[in-house]
Parts: structure tokens; C-alpha cells; sequence
């Protein structure tokens, strides 16, 4: 029996009110200060993040229990609430609907409700076997062609490109003819094929639609498929059709099949289209003959394997075998007879979906075989209406070739890929009472749904909320078996059969969801109602309420919480608890202000029915939730505990790193806004979002002993806000006197407030030289201010600059701009230091000394060509002679022995005209002996690069150019 919040009302006679020590009532206030006079540890569960304002305190005094006497008839079952009915109401016109006929969906309801009567006429019969039900949206295809502006299917808006049906659709509208036709050749067959989608998408309240549908009226068909498409076209306008009927079906060929046009071969596609043009019942049943051989053609042509072809030698045709898979799939579990051969159609399109099937790898994700964005989104659909779970690969794949204006590479691919994307968007629009609303008196709400996508929506859920507590009355689209086709509305009418939980002004809030909507706005809708008082003078009960296992003072316990609201028919609130399987309940009676209390002093083990409710001002009346918690108690803390596992999300959105709240859990929602909780108390539980930017809804769920309690959901949205961010102050940390250093990070910190909650601030800072604001970046704010580094360039520098803030709440209203400075960027960058003065920094100069603007390095030793050793003619003489040898000897040994300063400049013939070092009238090897002797105590002039020691010191201590060794001094 399906379980239901239903209030009870019990009368009795009150003989005392006494006070019983084994069920002493602690209470607690919503915003209670107090704590506990005594030294007995706190009885209530250590609640991370308690509801509301996250206090966990007790109120004073302590309220003394007031045990009711139990003398009163049981707890009854109540007959179940009121269904909710559903009444849809379908925008289209009879024209449309007869066109209908024609889809697969009209097409598999006929099937499935007999309207094709198993019949047989010559060779043909046509008997079921079985039945199935599905769903699915056909489309067809034609080529493009730019036209004319008209009034669109969908016009453009911002942000049009995030919403990729929408832009889809905006490329279609920019796509017709001004003649009311789509596509550059086979313009009928295009056109019938865009035309025959809107009516499906709920696109027909534009005039592109209208200009469509007079070109189809008025031109003349001039092939076979042509006059399919016109036939459907004339048998939905109620006009004389049977004429082109009879001239379609004379052009049958001996094989059974039909050809393009008279006399052409047959080939499967344009049987296909007649096939389908006689599968209407009407049609069908004044045609059976020819439909039966027809399809005896088709399924002759589908190979063992499952493969279709448009010639034997051309390779398997996705088109075909999608069309088959999809026209036929509406007759599953019927069996064709046609001349002696049995054809049994769902073995036939499992067949061509298992190969279809077989094509699809998913590491990495590709359609094996395919061609273009046609083949991905005829197989994505058909893999769905057979409920594969490779759709999905093939659907990823598909919306990634929608290209930048918005199409999937003409008329034809963006229409199959919004026929295999197609989405429904469902939207609250309407939320009114059918009755005044009175405390104890059944009512009902209308709520109003319109689907503006372009997919059905048979999957899908509506959701009650009361005072942002979640009630356990919902309305289940498949359920119920409702489908609310594209542009269409549906009407709920939602009985509110117990309404002694409302009492005075009652918020209610409806949300919406269907599977796998286009986008999720307007899917909430929130009213305000009031309620009359009782008729009785009843007191409501509370809304909702939770009951767990609890400890108090070493005893075992009950902590109770509810959803305190004023009523001033209530004289106290009531909690009801007996051990189970007792048949009498005991009566506690709590203060009116209270919304919690621990009942203590329980029996150890026992698991006790407990629930709450409201005592009537004449102290002898009771109202009561029927909903009964069950909850074993135990005197430790570790005994009779559960755990739980949940997902919340904003709106339909799982959403990481949100708070969640109650009085035993406080967690964070982490990836795909899962989260879980272990070791908590058994009974019944809320968790709520606790972030000021979302509206807090309570969810109640349940813990059992030793047991899971696995996806808990818990619902939210961005709460209401209108009002925009007030920025307050804006600063940079580093900034003396208006001053900053460039070169530098300094760190600027906003600050601002906001109704509700900020959610970040963007940073931009004015460059007085270009006369611009330039973006610096995003911080998220927290507890009101916003962080942002900065790197200040050693470009800039001077007066003048600023830094703005702006801020952004969760509903996308923008904060004016503060503004720090003007103020003052000092150039603290050093200078640049090039001693050689070729242009390049000593800091990054492969050779300091000497000027090599181009940095060769031709043994990439990291020292540049002008820096290692010289080789050959070194001392610009023009001759490689012992000269040459003694300043490469000369350069080598600085180096070698890491002498101070630059390499060694030796141009000898300047420095010193005879390299005779002996003076006896040669340069030889002795020269060179003595070279490298004097060498060794060689310094050279940091500032000349001038080896002077060794030249002037050495050689020519008299500087007269003649060496020493060569004159006496």
C-alpha cells in the first residue's frame, strides 16, 4: 500500500494532566540562547550544522511534559488521496493531426490498439503475435539552399549559440526559399520533409510553416516519392486524393517494388515511402494488397546479416536500413504471410538494428562505416527507439559536428540531428487554487505545464513542496502513462485532500523535470496561499517532522524535531510514541513555541512508533500525522545507527561543493554533488542545503538499524533575488601613499554585500596610456570579499591608474563599479646592464666582453663564437705564423688558469713590434718557450680587455715597442 502524509483526528475525554518523570521533555527554540542549568551532558545529537541558525541550544526553563490520558480509539488507515488528473491540451490544428497519421507514433498506436485488424486478402495476411511500446520521431531528407528572410522558426537571441536546438532551428529558418520551399533540387521531397518535422517539434506558429504548406498545396508532384509526400498532404486537408493515389500505385512494378517514377526500377527507398503512405489505417485498409506486396519487396532486399543496399554492389546504406528499422518498428509483433513465406517483422528489424548495433565502438567512440552527420543521427535515433545504450556514443558524436552556424552541414543533416536531439523543456505557467482553501477541508490546485521543446515529454516528474518542506505526493509522468507532446500544455489538477497540515499563509512550491530537458528555467513556480481557519477550530498539525534515536542523560531516547508554524487554535503541540506492536498510544504534551523535545527514560532495545501533531484550545482534541516513524532506542550512543548516500542538485544540475545541513548531518557535496554520511542515528532525518544562495528545501528521508539508505535527493534552486550587489570598499594591499611598484604581485581585495549572497567579482584595471579598462580577472567571494593577485608589468609605470570591481549574485544582477585611485606605479625595475654594447643584456649575453649581437654559438658550449679560444690567425696580421701561436698559448693559459677579467686582446704587431723575445733575429719555438713562461703570471684589465702585465710589464717595461729581452735597460 502506498504510503501517505495523512492527518488524523482523535477526540477524548481528558482526565488529568500530570507530570511524568520517565517522559520529562527537553525543547528547544529555533533561535534558543539558553543552555541546560544542570551538569548532565547535552542530550541532543551533535548536529554539525544544525537547522537553521546553526546554534544547538536548549531553552529555559526546561517545559515540563503533560502526559494525556490514553484513552482513545486506534490509529486508522484513511483511504488513499485523490489521484491527480492530468488533461493535456494539444495546440494542434486538425490538419496537423491528420498528418500525424503518418508518423511512427500515430502509426504504432493504431497497431497497438487494433485499429489494423489482422486481415488477409489474396496472398497477403496480415496477423499479431504480440504487442510492445515505444516511441519514436520520424524525418527524411533533403538538400539546401540559402533563401530570403521570413518570419523565423526560431529567431535569433543572445545566446542562442549555448542552446543547441534552438540554433539549430534558427538555421533551418535561415534556410528557405522565397518560394516557400527548402532545398536546391528535389525542392518537394525537401520541403514535405522540414515541413512534416515542425509539425512534430511543435513549430507551427510561423509563417515560414504556412509559406511551407502552400508551396506543398499548390505544386504539382512530379516522381513517385513526390506523389507519396502529396498524398499525405491532401488526405490531411481533407481533399480529393485518390485520383494521384490511383496513379502512384498503377506504376507497381512486377516485383512488387516501385520505382522512382513510372518505369524506373524499383529501388527500397521509394517503396519505403509508399509503404508508409498506405500503413495509415484508412489507407491500409482499403489498400491491404498492395501495402502487403510492397513490403514483401523491402523485406526481400534485407540481407541475413541485416544489411540493406541500394544496388548489390554499393556498400550497406545506413539510410535504408535506419528507415527500415524505424518504419517497421511500430508493426513489431506482427507476422506478414505473402506467398507462402512468413515474415516476422520484429526478427527482421532486430536484425538491421544488431548490425546497426555492432557498429558502434565506444574506445574510442565511433560509428563504423559511417559517412556524414546523417548516417550518426539517423543510427542515434533508431539505436534509441530500440532502447540501446550505444545511442549514447552515437548521440556524443553527433553533437559534436555542429558547426559554428549552428546547422550539421545543410538542410538535410541538421534536420535528422535535431530529430535525434530532439529535447522537451518543460515550464510552470501556471499555479492557481479551484477552491477557496480552508485548515481541514479538501481543496485542490491547478497547476499548468507547457512543454516548449521539440520532443514529447512522457518521462518526467512533478514535485510538491509546502513551506519548503518536501511532501510525499508527486506526479509521475510515465506513471500516470501522460505524454505531453511539443507545444502543448497540460493541466494538474492536484487534490489537496489533507489539508489540516496548512494553517494561515501557506507557501507551495512546484517543480518540474522531465529526462534530459533542452534547458532548466522556469521549471520551478512558488505561490503564496491563505487558509481559512478549521470549521471545528482544529488546530494543524505540523507539516512535516523527523524522530531519531537519541541519548539523554545515560537513557535511551527520542529526539523529535517539526516545522514550527504559529496557529492560534493550538493549545500544544503533541508527540505520540508506544512500543511496537502495543496497541494504546502515549500522549506528551509540548509547548506551543517549542520545535523540538528529547523523550528519554525508553525502554532499552525497544523500537518505538512515535509521530507528531497538534492539541485543540478545548484540551480534548488531537489532529496527527499518520506517517509513523519507527525508531529503535538504545542507552549508546553507538548502538541501532545507519548510513546514507545522496545527490543535490540545483535545479536538475548535480552541483559540487554545496553545504548540506540537518540536525545529525553536515556535509559538502563533492563530485556530480554526490554525498554521503555514516554512523547516524536510525529513525527519520531532514538534510537541506545550507548556502544562503539556495533556497533551503527540507528533505526527509529515513536511517534503519544497520542499513543504507541510498540516493536521497535533495532539491534546490537559486533563491530569489532582484536586488544588485552594493559594492563597499576596494584596496591594494601593497599600495604606500597611492603608490605601487611595478614588476611586482600585490594583492586587491573587494569587498560588497548583497540581499542574498555574492557569487564572484570581476577585476579591471584602468591603463591611463591606452585610455582603457583592461580585464585582470574572476575571484569568487566569500563571506562578501573577493581576492585577486596581480602581477604589476615593468610596463607600466606613471600616474593615473585604477582598479575597479564588480560584482555578481547568483541571479546575474551586476554591482556599479568601485574604484581604488587614482594612484601612482613607481618604476623599481633595474637597469639594464650590456658592457660589449651589443644591444644584448649582460644577463643573457653568451659573451660579455666582446659585442656578438647575434649570439653564434657555433659548438653550443654556451659561451658565444667571440668568447673560445681563437684558432688560426688571431693577431690581424694576415699571416698564421709562432705570433699566432703565442696569443692562442697566451688566451688558452688565462684560461686554464681562471684569470680575473676578460680574454686576453694580443694583437701583437700593436702591442709589441717584435715577437724576437730572445732577440736573436728569429721567431721560434724559444719565443714561444718564453711566451708561455711570462704568461703564467698574466692579469688582463677588467676595463680594456688589455693584457698589460705580460706587455708593457714583462716585455716592454720601457714601452719603447721593443721587448726588453731584445735592449738593455
Amino acid at each position: 500500500m502506498t504510503t501517505r502524509t495523512i492527518a488524523i483526528l482523535l477526540t477524548f475525554s481528558l482526565v488529568s494532566l500530570e507530570f511524568f518523570p520517565a517522559f520529562q521533555v527537553i525543547a528547544q527554540e529555533e533561535r534558543g540562547e539558553t543552555q541546560l542549568e544542570t551538569n548532565e551532558p547535552r542530550a541532543l545529537p551533535n548536529a554539525p550544522l544544525p537547522l537553521f541558525d546553526g546554534r544547538d541550544r536548549f531553552v529555559e526553563p526546561i517545559p515540563v511534559i503533560q502526559e494525556l490520558h490514553p484513552d482513545f480509539r486506534a490509529l486508522e488507515e484513511r483511504e488513499l488521496p485523490r489521484p491527480i488528473q492530468a488533461r493535456v491540451i494539444d495546440g494542434r490544428t486538425p490538419f496537423e493531426k491528420r498528418m500525424l497519421q503518418f508518423s511512427s507514433k500515430a502509426l504504432q498506436e493504431q497497431f497497438q490498439k487494433g485499429n489494423i485488424a489482422p486481415q488477409q486478402k489474396g496472398e497477403v495476411r496480415l496477423h499479431k503475435v504480440s504487442e510492445r511500446a515505444s516511441s519514436w520521431v520520424r524525418a527524411l531528407f533533403a538538400d539546401d539552399v540559402h533563401a530570403a528572410e521570413f518570419v523565423p522558426i526560431m529567431d535569433f537571441y543572445d545566446g542562442i549559440e549555448d542552446v543547441p536546438i534552438d540554433y539549430a532551428l534558427q538555421y533551418l529558418s535561415q534556410h528557405q526559399n522565397l518560394d516557400g520551399s527548402f532545398g536546391a533540387y528535389s525542392r518537394y521531397e525537401t520541403t514535405f520533409l522540414v515541413f512534416f518535422s515542425l509539425i512534430e517539434w511543435g513549430k507551427t506558429d510561423n509563417d515560414q510553416y504556412d509559406l511551407a504548406l502552400e508551396y506543398l498545396t499548390n505544386a504539382t508532384p512530379t516522381n513517385n516519392r513526390e506523389r507519396a509526400f502529396k498524398i499525405r498532404v491532401l488526405f490531411a486537408l481533407e481533399q480529393p486524393y485518390a485520383p494521384l493515389l490511383s496513379e502512384l500505385l498503377a506504376t507497381q512494378n512486377d516485383d512488387n517494388g516501385f520505382g522512382f517514377d513510372a518505369y524506373y526500377a524499383s529501388d527500397v527507398l521509394t517503396s519505403l515511402e509508399v509503404l508508409l503512405t498506405l500503413s495509415q489505417s484508412e489507407l491500409l485498409n482499403a489498400n491491404f494488397l498492395t501495402w502487403g506486396k510492397t513490403f514483401g519487396y523491402v523485406a526481400n532486399h534485407i540481407e541475413s546479416d541485416g544489411t540493406i543496399r541500394f544496388t548489390e554492389e554499393s556498400a550497406p546504406s545506413f539510410y535504408l536500413m535506419n528507415r527500415v528499422a524505424r518504419d517497421m518498428f511500430p508493426m513489431n509483433g506482427y507476422v506478414v504471410e505473402l506467398n507462402g513465406k512468413t515474415y516476422d517483422i520484429e526478427d527482421i528489424t532486430n536484425s538491421v538494428v544488431g548490425f546497426l548495433d555492432n557498429q558502434v565502438k565506444t574506445n574510442p567512440e565511433t560509428l563504423l562505416g559511417a559517412v556524414d552527420p546523417i548516417d550518426y543521427a539517423l543510427t542515434a535515433e533508431t539505436l534509441a527507439v530500440y532502447e540501446k545504450q550505444s545511442a549514447v556514443a552515437v548521440k556524443n558524436l553527433l553533437e559534436e559536428m555542429q558547426q559554428a552556424d549552428g546547422g550539421f552541414g545543410g538542410i538535410l543533416p541538421t534536420m535528422y540531428a535535431l530529430s535525434a536531439l530532439a529535447q522537451g523543456d518543460l515550464s510552470l505557467t501556471g499555479l492557481v487554487p479551484l477552491s477557496t482553501l480552508t485548515t481541514g477541508v479538501p481543496g485542490s490546485l491547478n497547476v499548468s505545464i507547457y512543454n516548449n521543446g521539440i520532443a514529447p515529454v512522457s518521462s518526467g516528474k512533478v514535485y510538491l513542496f509546502a513551506d519548503q518542506y518536501q511532501l510525499d505526493f508527486l506526479f509521475d509522468f510515465a506513471g500516470q502513462n501522460v505524454v505531453l507532446p511539443p507545444d502543448a500544455t497540460m493541466e494538474l489538477e492536484w487534490p489537496l485532500d489533507n489539508t489540516n497540515m496548512f494553517v494561515g499563509t501557506t507557501e507551495f512550491r512546484y517543480y518540474a523535470e522531465a529526462l534530459n530537458e533542452m534547458r532548466y528555467t522556469n521549471n520551478w513556480i512558488q505561490k503564496t496561499f491563505t487558509f481559512a481557519k478549521h470549521p471545528q477550530n482544529m488546530p494543524a498539525s505540523p507539516v512535516s517532522y523527523i524522530a531519531y534515536k537519541s541519548v539523554f542523560q545515560g537513557t535511551p531516547a527520542v529526539q523529535f524535531v517539526w516545522a514550527k508554524k504559529s496557529d492560534p487554535l493550538r493549545k500544544n503541540y503533541i508527540i505520540m510514541s508506544r512500543v511496537k506492536g502495543a496497541t494504546q498510544w502515549k500522549f506528551s504534551a509540548v509547548d506551543p513555541n517549542a520545535d523540538q523535545i528529547i523523550l528519554h527514560s525508553l525502554e532499552q532495545g525497544k523500537v518505538y512508533e512515535v509521530t507528531v501533531g497538534s492539541l485543540a484550545m478545548n484540551g480534548t482534541s488531537v489532529i496527527f500525522h499518520s506517517t509513523i516513524t519507527d525508531v529503535t532506542v538504545s542507552a549508546s550512543q553507538a548502538n541501532y545507527l545507519g548510513n546514507m548516500n545522496g545527490v543535490v542538485t540545483v535545479d536538475q544540475t548535480p552541483a559540487q561543493g554545496i553545504t548540506l545541513a540537518g540536525y545529525v548531518i553536515g556535509a559538502l557535496s563533492g563530485d556530480n554533488g554526490v554525498f554521503a554520511k555514516n554512523n547516524l542515528p536510525n529513525g527519520s532525518q531532514f538534510v537541506f542545503p545550507f548556502d544562503p544562495q539556495y533556497v533551503p528545501l527540507k528533505i526527509r528521508y529515513t536511517v534503519k538499524p544497520g542499513q543504507t539508505t541510498n540516493n536521497v535527493r535533495v532539491f534546490t534552486s537559486f533563491t530569489p533575488d532582484t536586488t544588485p550587489p552594493v559594492g563597499s570598499n576596494i584596496a591594494i594591499l601593497e599600495a604606500v601613499n597611492n603608490a605601487i611598484s611595478n614588476n611586482t604581485e600585490v594583492t586587491i581585495v573587494a569587498n560588497g554585500t548583497d540581499a542574498v549572497a555574492i557569487k564572484d567579482a570581476d577585476f579591471f584595471f584602468y591603463n591611463p596610456t591606452e585610455g582603457i579598462w583592461e580585464y585582470l580577472g574572476t575571484s569568487p567571494v566569500q563571506n562578501g570579499e573577493a581576492v585577486i593577485p596581480w602581477f604589476v608589468p615593468d610596463t607600466l609605470k606613471g600616474s593615473e591608474y585604477k582598479i575597479q570591481a564588480m560584482f555578481s549574485d547568483y541571479q546575474g544582477n551586476i554591482s556599479s563599479p568601485i574604484v581604488f585611485g587614482p594612484f601612482i606605479i613607481d618604476d623599481t625595475t633595474p637597469p639594464i646592464v650590456d658592457t660589449d654594447g651589443d644591444g644584448i643584456p649582460d644577463t643573457s649575453d653568451n659573451c660579455v666582453f666582446v659585442s656578438n649581437p647575434t649570439q653564434g654559438d657555433y659548438d653550443q658550449d654556451g659561451k658565444g663564437d667571440h668568447c673560445d679560444l681563437p684558432k688560426g690567425e688571431v693577431t690581424g696580421d694576415g699571416a698564421i705564423n709562432v705570433v699566432d701561436v703565442q696569443c692562442t698559448i697566451l688566451t688558452a693559459l688565462w684560461e686554464l688558469a681562471g684569470k680575473n677579467g676578460p680574454m686576453p686582446i694580443c694583437l701583437s704587431p700593436q702591442e709589441v713590434d717584435n715577437a724576437d723575445l730572445n732577440c736573436d733575429g728569429a721567431v721560434d719555438i724559444v719565443d714561444v718557450q718564453m711566451t708561455i713562461l711570462l704568461s703564467l703570471d698574466l692579469e688582463c684589465d677588467a676595463g680594456t680587455g688589455m693584457c698589460s702585465p705580460i706587455f708593457v710589464t714583462e716585455l716592454d717595461a720601457n714601452q719603447d715597442n721593443i721587448a726588453d729581452t731584445c735592449q738593455a735597460l
